[in-house]
């Protein structure tokens, strides 16, 4: 897979990702998002698409958010460079976001 060509994502329409999908959090952190794919540290998001991400830790794994309707993301498919792909349902909202913390 080539690497990601960032594109700039709407600070709305990423504020609609940040959850925990199966045993998979995201997170939102000073504009930009984080995955972590189970015990690994979490690992920045490079847009590709606006549902489309690439993993800076893993640039061959891409995660992309399918929603249900207007509002936040129904789950993710993380897509793999072997041609694979898991699927994780959202299960609940992680609600802070670190930008305000002290």
């Amino acid at each position: 897979m080539r690497r990601a060509r960032p594109v700039v994502v709407d600070p709305r329409t990423l504020a609609r990702y940040p959850g925990r999908y199966a045993e998979r959090p995201v997170s939102l952190q000073d504009g930009r998002l984080f995955y972590s794919g189970g015990a690994y540290p979490a690992s920045p998001l490079t847009p590709m698409t606006k549902r489309l991400f690439e993993v800076a830790t893993e640039p061959t794994a891409r995660v992309r958010f399918d929603e249900a309707g207007a509002g936040h993301a129904a789950r993710i498919v993380v897509l793999h460079s072997d041609g694979t792909a898991d699927q994780a349902m959202r299960v609940n909202e992680l609600r802070r976001d670190v930008t305000s913390a002290p």
